[in-house]
């Protein structure tokens, strides 16, 4: 299963982290951080996403970076 994280701020690079190779890319709303690279995933607009032009995506699901990692841990154990 690959993931899509919803934010490319600390939140969502931590989130990253423990996804590891799952993480497919990173969606975020602020416009200068769209369409660049971060840890190795591109950075999408939500329009983008759900564009999918190239369909690149289609399998991942988004997760939304939460306040406790507790969750991600949990399914990076899986």
């Amino acid at each position: 299963m690959r993931f899509i994280v919803w934010g490319a701020g600390v939140r969502g690079r931590r989130v990253r982290y423990f996804l590891g190779n799952r993480a497919a890319a990173y969606i975020d709303a602020n416009p200068p951080m769209q369409g660049k690279i971060l840890d190795g995933l591109s950075i999408l607009s939500f329009e983008d996403y759900l564009l999918g032009r190239d369909g690149l995506y289609r399998d991942a699901w988004i997760i939304i970076s939460p306040r406790s990692t507790d969750f991600i841990e949990s399914i990076a154990r899986e």
